[in-house]
């Protein structure tokens, strides 16, 4: 999709707003269209519908405020969103796995190969921040509060299951601890909004361009079943289809390893939801998505699996040792960096072999 072609070495400003920013650049100069589709310029229109509101009209809503241009807007915003979840993720972590580890997660998550994203014209900043906040939210027993937060997501970005499976890994270690901390039916009302609202949040968008566009061909949004359906069940699906049954176990025998890893002592400090996050994320995009570059960007959200090799250090390590773990990490991974910009977000001519970022 190019809606606002480019010179072949745009400025800073306009290179962020490549692939999916074409498109909230478009919805924000246009906003949504509701007509059915006829030519490719309606379906240009139609498609962006299957891209959630909630990023594009903020961005929006700044350059009005303001007179910045697209790029800009898309920039401030992502700093903002960005500051505000480096924060957040340091309080969701640090009260359980103490200061160095929830260091270590910020520092990590800002080196993670696919990080760039974040300062991109793209949509990925602000639901992670919305994902570390509601995830801070239940911790804290804040359940109304991570309603708000998730219904925010679904209209972020359609990843709102796995907080379903984070609740309830919250709410059986409350179980476990009513002693000490009692479970009023406030509590079990308030945790059962959490959790229905996770579940639906991921048909939110969806449910509502149908109701708009009627029986259009262009209510086939994603995060519908019917999107999940035509993926062939995500990663197993095509495992099957390439490999057979060994490709299958293969992608079952990496989720045996996840779920371990969130279980074993190394991580046992680490908290509740965010042992759950580990492998309830992925879980959830081998069913909803299909192995592509592009899951690079989608697993920059899978925060704490950059920290199973700190949490796995042994526990008499040094400090000293545990720094410059971190350290060549971070290294490695702006490394990495350089080259997903290089190689999958740049593109260099029209008829390179082209990785979708």
């Amino acid at each position: 999709m190019v809606y606002s072609p480019a010179p072949a070495s745009p400025d800073y400003l306009t290179a962020i707003t490549n692939w999916d920013g074409q498109w909230y650049l478009r919805i924000a100069d246009e906003g949504y269209a509701v007509t059915a589709v006829t030519s490719y310029e309606q379906y240009a229109k139609t498609f962006a519908l299957n891209q959630p509101p909630l990023f594009p009209m903020t961005v929006r809503a700044l350059m009005w405020a303001t007179g910045l241009g697209f790029g800009a807007a898309a920039t401030v915003v992502n700093l903002l969103v960005g500051s505000v979840t480096v924060l957040l993720l340091y309080r969701l972590i640090a009260p359980h796995a103490g200061r160095f580890v929830a260091a270590s997660a910020v520092a990590l998550l800002c080196t993670f190969v696919s990080a760039p994203v974040l300062q991109l014209a793209y949509k990925d900043g602000l639901a992670l921040m919305l994902i570390v906040l509601a995830m801070l939210l239940i911790s804290r027993r804040s359940y109304w509060l991570a309603v708000m937060a998730i219904l925010a997501l679904s209209l972020t970005r359609q990843v709102t299951p796995p907080l379903a499976i984070v609740l309830a890994a919250h709410a059986w270690m409350r179980f476990r601890n009513r002693q000490d901390s009692p479970l009023g039916r406030r509590d079990v009302t308030s945790m059962a909004a959490v959790f229905v609202t996770s579940i639906v949040g991921m048909f939110t968008w969806s449910t509502i361009v149908r109701l708009w566009l009627g029986g259009s061909d262009a209510d086939k949004s994603r995060g519908s079943v019917a999107y999940i359906r035509r993926n062939g069940f995500g990663w197993f699906g095509q495992a099957y289809d390439r490999f057979g049954l060994a490709g299958v176990a293969l992608i079952v025998g990496f989720f045996v390893v996840l779920i371990g890893l969130a279980y074993s002592a190394g991580t046992r400090d680490w908290g509740p939801e965010t042992r759950a996050w580990l492998w309830a994320y992925p879980a959830f995009l081998s069913v909803g998505t299909t192995l592509h570059p592009g899951q690079f960007r989608y697993f920059l959200a899978d925060f704490p699996l950059v920290l199973i090799f700190i949490g796995s250090l042994p526990v008499h390590a040094s400090a000293k040792t545990r720094f410059v773990i971190v350290t060549l990490a971070c290294l490695a991974g702006l490394g990495l960096q350089w080259l997903w910009i290089d190689h999958s977000f740049i593109v260099h001519s029209e008829g390179s072999n082209i990785w979708v970022p």
